[in-house]
Order: C-alpha cells, then structure tokens, then sequence
C-alpha cells in the first residue's frame, strides 16, 4: 500500500501544483472586478456630489454672491481630505478659489464640470480627488 503512494508522489503533486495556479488566477480576477467596479461606485458618488454642488453654487452665483461660493468651496475642502486639487474660474478667467493639497498623491481622479445658465458658462470647475 506504501508503495502505491509514493508511486503517484509526483502525479499528485503536480495536480496540487494545477490547481493552485488556477485558484491564484481566479483570485486575481475576482479581486480585479470588484476593485474596478468599487471604483466605478466611488466615481458615480463623487459626480453625484459635484452635481449637488453645482446646484448650490449656481444661486449664489446669479446673484453674484462670490464670496459665498468661495467659503462654501473653502468649507467642502476642509471637510473632504480626499480633494487634492480645487479650481474655480470664471469666464473671463478669473481664479475664484484655488486649492493644491501639500500631500502629494499617486492615484487621483480628475472632474471637470461647466456651471451654465441661459446657454453660457457661468463658472468651471476643477476638481482632482485622490483614490488612496
């Protein structure tokens, strides 16, 4: 009985081998679609969120409240340590607020929205996040 085990010593081990090949592959690609698609969720909920902004900033904004749209961008900075660049400039390329985190960060994802009303640009909006 001894024998016939060591007899398939090595068929067994590379059978072992194979399947542990397999299931490392099949982890990598379970991993790899549920990161991509955490990813994705995180990316709808920040354009969400810069939309409900947008809906805020665009009052202010027609009633030339710019002191307003800039605390209020200043206040969702300090509340959010995710934002590593903010940029809001108007139509004539004035600079209402500018934000650069002194952290640096390798993953980041960027947002650009235009604030429009009656057809033109009201405001745009630069928002670069990071992943981390």
């Amino acid at each position: 009985m001894t024998l016939n085990v060591f007899k398939y010593k090595r068929t067994l081990i590379a059978f072992l081998a194979i399947l542990l090949v397999f299931l490392i592959i099949t982890d990598f690609m379970i991993v790899s679609r549920q990161r991509q698609q955490l990813l994705n969720k995180v990316e709808k909920l920040w354009q969400s969120e810069l939309e409900m902004i947008v809906l805020y900033v665009t009052e202010s904004l027609l009633k030339h409240e710019y002191a307003t749209v800039e605390n209020f961008l200043h206040q969702w900075v300090k509340e959010n340590k995710d934002i590593v660049e903010i940029k809001a400039i108007s139509p004539n390329d004035f600079v209402l607020m500018q934000y650069r985190s002194t952290v640096p960060s390798l993953n980041t994802f960027s947002q650009e929205k235009h604030i429009k009303y009656g057809g033109r640009d009201i405001l745009v909006l630069n928002v670069v996040r990071d992943f981390t």
